[in-house]
Order: C-alpha cells, then structure tokens, then sequence
C-alpha cells in the first residue's frame, strides 16, 4: 500500500437525495453499509441497495474537480457531477428501457467521523 492508498474501511453511508422537476421537489433518505478507501488522490464508496427490480451495486468516485456515480446491476448507469456547477448528461437503463437524465451538482458536503468499533 502506497501512502497515496488506504486499506478499505467499513462505513455507514448516510445520504439525502433531491430531485427537482419543474415545480416539484422529491427528496429521499437512506443509510447503507459501504466501504470506503482512497486510490491515486481520489476517495471511493461502494454500497449496495436491495430494490423491488433487484440488487444495484454503486460506486462513487469523489475527485477534486468532479464525482462519478456509477451503478450496475437492476439499474445501470453512469452519471458526472462537476464542482464548477457544469450540466452532465446521462443514460440510465432500469430494464424497462433507455431514460436520458441532466444531471447539475448544486450543493455536496463529505463529512467524515471516526468512530470507535463496539
């Protein structure tokens, strides 16, 4: 392991999802257990929720500049998020078929406790 790398720690994801269409807001909660570690000046999470169409696999790519949502498995996609606000399209395909998304990071916040194991 380099001093650039971290071994791979077990985390608690907590995360708040906005939607906004239009006039309408849709917000949602969660919290799952991940992995969390660090490769080459980048932070990396890994989670999987169980969903009615079936287990989806994300990763989460946090860089300077940018985070990379990446999702496979009931749902398959890959979505950028840029600091400096720029708009991203993306492709989501959920089986049912091909759904094309806009996507604008408009606020992000990394907050990181360390906890003692019990």
């Amino acid at each position: 392991m380099t001093a650039n790398q971290m071994e791979r720690k077990k985390v608690t994801i907590h995360i708040t999802n906005v939607i906004r269409q239009m006039d309408a807001e849709e917000k949602s909660d969660m919290s799952v257990s991940g992995v969390f570690y660090r490769d080459k000046g980048n932070r990396y999470l890994h989670y999987e929720e169980k969903q009615l169409a079936g287990t989806i696999r994300t990763v989460l790519k946090i860089a300077d500049n940018e985070l990379l949502l990446m999702r496979s498995g009931a749902v398959n996609m890959r979505m950028h998020f840029f600091r400096d606000n720029r708009r991203s399209t993306a492709s989501v395909d959920s089986g049912a078929g091909k759904l094309q998304l806009e996507s604008e990071l408009v606020s992000m916040e990394e907050l990181y406790e360390n906890k003692p194991d019990v």
